[in-house]
């Protein structure tokens, strides 16, 4: 697949003919989950230990401010370049209820 850009790692070598770009691509979902930035929380099945789905998330209804608003639009392009280069960015997310 193509890449939407050029990874090199500090610290590390390697040359980026797909494997570094699509492990930035697993450390930035991961991250973007984390409690650390506050953007996604675990779903209530998660929270309740109940039911499928358990291992994903939402987005966190309480990041609604300008600001996050603005992250969440930078996430929506991100997902947009992936599914352009087919390197999806992998969020767990669940599937949309029907």
């Amino acid at each position: 697949g193509m890449m939407a850009w050029q990874v090199t790692f500090a610290g590390e070598g390697g040359d980026d003919y797909g494997g570094l770009f699509r492990e930035s691509i697993r450390e930035m979902a991961a991250d973007l989950q984390s409690a650390a930035t506050g953007l996604f929380v675990p779903v209530p099945n998660s929270r309740n230990a109940t039911g499928f789905n358990r291992d994903t998330y939402l987005p966190n209804p309480a990041c609604s401010s300008p600001l996050h608003m603005r992250h969440f639009r930078f996430i929506g392009k991100l997902m947009g370049s992936g599914m352009r280069t087919s390197n999806p960015l992998g969020l767990d997310l669940p599937p949309p209820a029907l």
